[in-house]
This record gives C-alpha cells, structure tokens and sequence, in this order.
C-alpha cells in the first residue's frame, strides 16, 4: 500500500462528506474529524468504526463475485470448526485454435487494419481487401473465482463465479501460432482466513501493553497486513481485466469503457468522520449505514454499465463484456477499499501528530529534544549531580594561572572525581614503572571518570563528532596522553607536547555495540561457541572507556632538576632553553640539575645562577659540536656523491618503538573503571525498557594542530599526519621518560579523565516516537541519566534527584 497523501486523501474525504451528508437528516452534518473538537479516546472509537466499516464493506464487494451468504458461512465453518485456512483465488486459462486461412483481395486506399492487446495476445482485426493470406485464429478466455479450504485445490473448493469469453476469428498475416495452443496462466491467490476468524465486530484492546496508539495496535497492525495481500490481490485481478478492456468492442468505444470503470462513479465512503447536531454534539456513523450507502453507490454503477453494455446472455464474440466490466469494477473498488481503508487509519495519526504540532508551536527535532534535556536535567538533578560542560583547566597549583586548558566542545557529561579508586603506577615501556604521588587534594592527582550520553533518532545528524582539543598559553607546556582503558590497563594511542599558544584538536568519534538485550543467536551455539561469544562481548564492554590523561611539565621539571617548588615560574627564559635542550636535545638531567649536597642555599637567585651556567656550558658544547658536525657533514656529502655517481647505495634504519601501556590498577574490593560499562549497561536494560540503550566505543579520528611561529606569526591550522603523530608521541614519552628519570620520581600534578559513551538510539524520529509509540523520550532519558549519576557517583538513583 502506498504511503499517506494529504492531498488526494482530503479529497477523498470531501467526496465521502458530500455523499454521506445525502442521506442523513437535514439537522446532522457530518465533518472530518479535524473539525470536530474530541477526545483522543474518540480517535480509538473512530479507528474501531473504520475497522468494523471497512470490514464489513469487503464482505459486500466479495458478494458481487459470488462470495454470498451462503459460501461465507461455508467458509467460516472451515475457520472457525475445521481449523482450516480459507484462499481465494483468480484462475485463468486461454486457448488459441486455428480456424482457416483464406485468400482475399483489397484495394490498398481502403485498407484497415485494427490491432488490439488481449493478455498478452497481439490480435490483427480487420476485412482485408487486397491480395493476401490470412490466418484465422479462435481467441478464448476462461477465468474462475473460488474458494477452496486448506491446502486442497479449487476442484474441491466453492467456484463464486466463472465465465468464458471468446474472439472469434482474428486475422495474422502468419501461419505461427500467436500463441500456445492452452495457457494454464498464474493462479492469483490471497489468504482471507482473518475475514472468517472472528465473530465479533472489530475493536481495539486498549489494555494491552501492545497497544500504543489507534493506528499502532495489533487489531490495526493485523487488519492492515490482511488487507495489503488482499490489494494486491485485487491489482493483480485488475491487470487482467484491464488487458481485456483495451480490445475493441464492436460497439463500444474506448473512451466509453474508460468511463464506466471510471473511480469517480463510486468513491469508497469509509472515513473518520463525526457526525455533528446543531447542539455542538457529535456521534460515530453507524458501520452498516455506511456499507449500505457504499452497495447503493456501487448499484448505480453498475446500472451505468447495463446501459452501455446491456444484459445479453447469449454467446458473445467479444472478450470483455458487460459481466467482464462488472468484475472490473469491484475489483477495482476492491483495491480502493483497501487503500482507503489504510489511509483513513493512517489519517488519525497524521491528525494526532498536527494537533501535537500545534500545542507545541512547531515541529522538534533531535537538537530541540537536547537542549530540553540539558534544561531538565539541571533542573531535576542535584547541583553536585548535574551535567556539567567538559572544559578544564590545566591547573595542578592553585595559587598560579592555568597553564591551558582541555575541552570537548558544546559537550556536557555526568561526571564524578574521586569515584573508582586507581593506583599511582604506571609502565611507561617494559622496565620502566612511574609513579604518582597521592593527591594532597582534589588538585594534584586526580581521577575524573565522565559518562559521554548520546541520543539519537532517525533523522539525527549523525555526521556530527566529538572534538577534543586542548590549548596551551604562551610560555606555557603540558603533556595530552589519549588512550583507552581496557581491563585496568591504560594502553596510549597519542602523545603530544602542547605549548606556546599551540590549539591540537582530536576529532573523536561514536561507535555503538549491540546491547545484550539485542543479542540473538546464543541458544543456537555451542557451550565452546557461546562462552567465545559472551568473552568477547565482556571485552567489548571494558574497552568502550576512552581516557586521556594532562600531565604539567613545569613542576615535574622542577623536580627533575632538584629546584625547589615554583622556582621557574617566573624564568620564562631559562625554562624555555631548559625545553629545548632536554626535547631537542635529549640532555641528560644531571648535566643540568642543582647538586643534591648542596643544601640550604642562601637564595633562590643563586640556584637559578647555578642552573643559568649549567644551561650555558651545554650550549657552548653544543654549538662547538654543531661547528664540527658541519664540517664533517661537508665532507661526507663530498663522500656520498662520490658513492652515489659510482653506483653505491646508502641504507637507512629506522627503529620503531612500541606503544606503552599505562597499568591503572585497584585496590581489593573497590570498584574498578572498567567494571562500570557491564553494571551500567545491566542497570539501563533492566530500568530503561523500551528503549534501546547501547554501550559506545570513543575512537580518535583526524587530528588538527593550530600554531604559530613567535610572538607575532600569524596562527596556522594543519592536519596532522599519522607519521607526524608518530613522531609527535614518540618525543613526547621521550620527555616524559626523562621527567620521571625513568620512573624514579613520581608525577606531582596529573589528571586523567576516563569517558564511558552510552546511546539512546531510538529507531523513529522524535515526532513519531511521541506519535506512533506514545512514548516520551523525556522520561526515559532522565530515567537513564538518574541511573548513569547513581553508578558514577556509587549512590542511590533516588539521591541524585532534586527532593520534591
């Protein structure tokens, strides 16, 4: 069946209010619903009325091919006492038999030749008149409605009705068979057992969970399935009739046929209509009026037929007669009825979705519905369990500014700090562990676990990403390691050193995994298979946590170095040839570093002296290593093109270093980051019924990278290329390999932020998820987010919420 047309629908409907408004008294006025103010239990009363009209107008067309009361309680019987399935079927078989041939003779200015189409026969009709053969042909059509029970053929079954048709004596110019001899043509079924199924009139079970809407219930969802096959059934029979009217009656036109089988002579009458009084009151149509009406109309039409074909019984030469005409008609009212009766259902939910639009004041969508939950969600929830916007400061000594800061934009996250209880090791390669020191406060080392909440429908924007990005003030650095958590292990995709005003913009992107409620399949493995199966899925679940940890290079240089706290906060200078020497150079810390003996100094000046000398030998080794590296690369490229012009070749190796792995263990008995994805996702399917709440991955797309060269170049934004992030991680480990001298002193200011994604997918858009399903995505949403702060937070979801 074709989709909802408000256009030809109201027309439809205007028609229909013309013609029921006839034969109602002179006070009752019927209007569409939309007209008529009513109750949305009205709307189940109007759907059970198009229900019990339409149904019951079927039964009266399928009278008119034979299916009387007789028959109908004959197949009722097989239903309802028999148990048996009732079919209807259209048979048609065609002979083709060679009459004569014949020699004639005509004048060619007179000669006429008429083609015509009889299901698939090309027919040659005419008195030729000049010298020719011509081969006569018998043209014959036997068709047949039944009604057989089961799987027993219409032998055994109830013929409704049958008729033969013939064509005699059409004219080929060959002596080929136009066709076969006998054609046995596709017998054209459909299943009417529901038609005979029940004895009661058609109503609606309100009470029943499956029950979401009039239109979207099981009595609707059941009758239009029945009535889809039985259209198509009816389209099929139409074909064949509408072949046989393209022949040329002898005394009919085509332009005649066309409009006695016109729709307009008898339009389908099954509408939501109400029927109104002048005291501003209003009733339902009574089905069998309806039906009543629906025959009358149909009679008539058929009375237009008799007077252009007339009732002739005897034998015809013509394959489409006045009883072919009237098939076609009801076949064809048949399919409209069906249509009609579809559309007047869908009809009542075109209408809930206008009135929803017009007391809301316009159509949502999926970024109405997110800003409304963002406004409820603050407004529900606890202050210390809101959503709060993902933008933090790169700032582990509270008494100094922020050295920059981390953000994911327009990105609001349920978050907890302090909440899953990790270690402060870490490997950082094989046999090198660091360590960080335990917070003092909520400052220095901290662990912020986030819960990433996405909401999707089918007309969501699903193009739109995630964009991580962190930016650092000038003179100012810190360390951005990204990573993932899986089963307690931080296991690092990226590294990069940000400083100097440099913006790095990771573009992250969503990747939702089945629920467990989604899982098929299991019951049909074997206890190897299905145990491979839940491991894997059990995997999926603790790899969903995306992390990523910002560690400050200034303190952790200070200490490094044997520099008292904050000493290089103001030796913008120092610290920056401090930089420079350790990433580009790789220098030692000893080389650098004030001596452990020495202490008690008499001021810091004189420590940043000592550091300031050290800092200078190096560099004048340096530069008189640069001055003797130039020389010998003068020489040795004097060398190399001497190797090159005679054939040589020169190999380069290039050592690739693994990525480290970050271990975030726990202590016995408290929960562990990785453990919340499976409790979560357990607690939503358990909680949030009839919505699909599924884990999500977070994977790291394109990388971005904002920079300019000094105080006064102008920004330039790059996309950074997978062999510069290699090497951009690789130099970033490097230093902080050399920050911890290989782990031998612990980080002092860290934080890492563990991000675990949920989606609520909802396969509708939002409208028809409020329309079809009558579902509020509201509630269940905010049910979600209640139990995704209680998980994070290890409280009751009742505490999240605001007393009432």
């Amino acid at each position: 069946m074709s989709s909802f047309n408000a256009t030809f629908f109201h027309s439809q409907l205007d028609s229909a209010l013309v013609a029921v408004r006839k034969s109602l008294d002179v006070d009752v006025v019927p209007k569409s619903a939309e007209d008529v103010p009513h109750s949305y239990d009205d709307k189940f009363k109007l759907a059970e009325y198009i229900g019990e009209a339409g149904t019951q107008s079927i039964v009266s067309l399928l009278s008119r091919i034979g299916m009387k009361e007789t028959e109908s309680e004959t197949a009722k019987n097989w239903v309802t006492k028999d148990r048996k399935t009732v079919t209807l079927r259209f048979s048609v078989t065609s002979e083709c038999t060679f009459i004569e041939k014949e020699k004639i003779t005509i004048t060619p200015d007179v000669q006429r030749i008429n083609e015509v189409s009889a299901l698939g026969f090309k027919l040659r009709l005419g008195n030729a008149k000049q010298t020719k053969i011509e081969y006569r042909y018998d043209f014959q059509h036997k068709y047949c409605f039944s009604l057989f029970r089961g799987a027993e053929t219409e032998s055994n079954g109830i013929v409704l009705a049958t008729s033969t048709v013939k064509c005699i004596k059409c004219c080929y110019d060959t002596d080929t068979p136009p066709h076969s001899k006998v054609t046995k043509h596709p017998d054209i079924d459909v299943d009417l057992t529901w038609l005979f199924e029940s004895n009661s009139s058609f109503k609606i079970d309100r009470s029943s969970l499956d029950t979401k809407t009039p239109r979207r219930n099981d009595s609707v969802d059941s009758l239009i399935g029945s009535l889809g096959s039985l259209e198509d059934w009816a389209s099929s029979v139409e074909a064949f009739f509408d072949e046989m009217s393209t022949t040329q009656h002898k005394d009919i036109s085509t332009k005649d046929i066309d409009t006695i089988i016109s729709d307009d002579l008898s339009k389908p009458l099954i509408a939501p209509l109400l029927l109104t009084t002048s005291d501003d009151t209003f009733d339902f149509p009574e089905p069998q009026a309806t039906v009543s009406q629906q025959l009358s109309d149909l009679e008539k039409h058929i009375t237009t037929i008799e007077t252009v074909f007339g009732t002739d019984t005897a034998p015809t030469t013509q394959l489409y007669t006045f009883k072919e005409a009237c098939f076609h008609v009801v076949v064809r009212s048949l399919k409209r009825m069906c249509d009609q009766i579809e559309t007047s259902f869908d009809y009542l939910e075109e209408l809930i979705k206008a009135q929803l639009i017009k007391a809301i004041g316009h159509k949502l969508t999926p970024s109405d519905f997110s800003e409304y939950m963002d406004h409820h969600c603050r407004v529900k929830f606890k202050e210390q369990y809101r959503p709060k916007l993902f933008s933090y400061p790169v700032q582990g000594r509270m008494k100094h500014d922020p050295e920059g800061v981390v953000e994911i934009d327009g990105l609001h996250t349920i978050c907890g700090s302090g909440t899953v209880q990790t270690s402060s090791a870490f490997l950082l390669d094989a046999v090198t562990e660091v360590q960080s020191n335990p917070p003092s406060d909520r400052t220095s080392n901290e662990v912020i676990v986030h819960s990433v909440s996405n909401t999707t429908f089918s007309d969501s924007d699903l193009s739109q990403v995630l964009k991580l990005k962190a930016r650092s003030r000038q003179f100012c650095s810190f360390i951005l390691l990204i990573g993932r958590l899986v089963d307690e292990e931080y296991v690092v995709d990226q590294g990069i050193l940000v400083q100097n005003k440099d913006e790095i913009e990771f573009i992250l992107h969503l990747e939702d995994f089945k629920s467990n409620s989604e899982l098929t399949g299991l019951s049909g493995l074997s206890p190897v298979q299905r145990e491979f199966a839940l491991a894997y899925r059990k995997l999926q679940l603790e790899s969903s946590l995306f992390a990523f940890s910002v560690i400050e290079v200034k303190p952790q240089l200070e200490r490094v170095l044997n520099l008292p706290p904050d000493i290089l906060s103001q030796e913008i200078k120092l610290t920056q040839q401090l930089l420079e020497l350790i990433i580009k150079y790789n220098i030692p810390a000893d080389l650098l570093s004030y001596p452990e003996e020495e202490i008690n100094p008499t001021s810091e000046e004189e420590i940043i002296n000592k550091i300031r000398g050290y800092v200078k030998t190096v560099q004048e080794m340096l530069q008189k290593c640069k001055d003797e590296a130039m020389k010998n690369l003068t020489e040795t490229a004097l060398a190399n093109e001497q190797i090159t012009n005679s054939g040589g070749e020169v190999n380069q190796i290039v050592k690739i270093q693994s990525p480290p792995v970050m271990v975030a263990t726990t202590s016995s008995g408290d929960r562990t980051a990785s453990s919340l994805p499976g409790a979560l996702q357990n607690a939503l399917e358990k909680e949030c019924q009839g919505i699909c709440v599924r884990p999500t991955g977070i994977s790291v797309g394109e990388c971005h990278l904002t920079s300019q060269k000094g105080l006064l170049g102008k920004p330039v934004r790059t996309v950074v290329s997978a062999s510069e992030l290699a090497k951009k991680k690789f130099d970033t480990l490097r230093l902080l390999s050399y920050l911890t001298k290989h782990g031998a002193i612990p980080i002092q200011y860290s934080k890492m932020h563990i991000l675990m994604a949920t989606t609520h997918r909802f396969d509708k858009t939002l409208m028809n998820v409020l329309v079809q399903d009558n579902m509020n995505p509201i509630v269940l949403v905010e049910r979600s987010a209640q139990l995704i702060a209680s998980a994070i937070h290890n409280v009751g979801p009742e505490e999240v919420l605001v007393d009432s």
